[in-house]
């Protein structure tokens, strides 16, 4: 990795939002007034805040840290390197496995199918070969010499819509099928044991205290039987669950992209408006997803 120092990072981040970083958690500030050192999310500054302080000079940069020292790691490598997409989005990913697989070299799809053997890859990253299986085998279309894994499989013949406002189609091989929001919800096509084949929306996977709300829909077998009505399920759940934002919430620092995806598909709540409304007819709920959102309330309330 190179030398970018902490602001370059941090601008980085703020352009780009990469999926597996969390400000509100994976920084931190000291206070010397207070002699107290703090996470982000409990600071009033939101990344954004941050950035612009540490630019003008109203935030010194030596009392600003990464509480993570993977999260600056994954943003080094993401800023320098890069990662393809579909890395970015098997379900067995997290950003400490990026990053074990950056520091080895392997960024794109083409470096794992190039390589005949998990164990190999193993070896290099220090990752469990069975997790590299499931990411290659399930995500990444298989291992070039591996009999089982490739291009066939039971949703080969299958063509999911990409146009759903929120989603976007990120996996589309013969073994899955997976749309995913902003904030990492996902909609996933697969074949299950048994030889059906099942759709689900899982939880965000590495959740910390700022990314940290689950919302889930499961289809049984008896609902999707074929991958033709699993396709066709999925397309109506998607249709039915598109997620449109007048305004985006991420700006509260109490707010990041997985809560905000919650609210729209829990609640409906797109707007700050409606969060005002949702944290007046529905305290207690408010309060279970925020805490006691004192500094929210006061926020929206304006």
């Amino acid at each position: 990795m190179g030398t970018d120092s902490l602001y370059e990072l941090l601008v980085y981040a703020d352009n780009h939002d990469p999926i597996y970083f969390f400000p509100n958690a994976d920084l931190s500030i000291y206070f010397p007034d207070d002699e107290r050192r703090d996470v982000l999310g409990v600071t009033g500054y939101s990344l954004n805040t941050l950035v612009q302080g540490l630019e003008s000079g109203a935030v010194e940069s030596d009392r600003v840290a990464f509480t993570d020292s993977m999260a600056q790691k994954y943003l080094s490598h993401l800023k320098e390197t890069g990662f393809e997409d579909r890395l970015h989005h098997a379900q067995l990913m997290s950003r400490d496995r990026l990053v074990a697989f950056a520091d080895a070299g392997y960024t794109t799809v083409d470096d794992f199918l190039g390589s005949a053997d998990p164990i190999d890859i193993g070896k290099d990253t220090g990752v469990d070969r069975d997790i590299i299986t499931d990411i290659v085998g399930n995500f990444l279309d298989g291992f070039s010499t591996a009999s089982s894994l490739g291009d066939t499989g039971p949703l080969a013949d299958l063509t999911p819509q990409d146009s759903f406002d929120g989603w976007t189609l990120v996996t589309k091989s013969p073994h899955m099928i997976r749309w995913v929001s902003p904030g990492r919800f996902n909609l996933t096509i697969k074949p299950s044991p048994n030889g059906s084949v099942t759709v689900e929306c899982n939880v965000p996977e590495n959740q910390s205290a700022w990314y940290r709300k689950g919302y889930s829909i499961e289809t049984s077998v008896e609902q999707a039987a074929t991958p033709e009505d699993a396709l066709e399920q999925a397309h109506s759940w998607l249709k039915k669950n598109q997620i449109n934002y007048d305004e985006n919430l991420s700006e509260y620092p109490q707010i990041g992209p997985s809560t905000k995806d919650y609210l729209a598909l829990k609640y409906g709540v797109t707007t700050v408006d409606a969060l005002e409304t949702f944290s007046e007819d529905h305290p207690d709920t408010f309060s279970e997803i925020f805490g006691s959102g004192d500094d929210l309330k006061s926020s929206i309330d304006g």
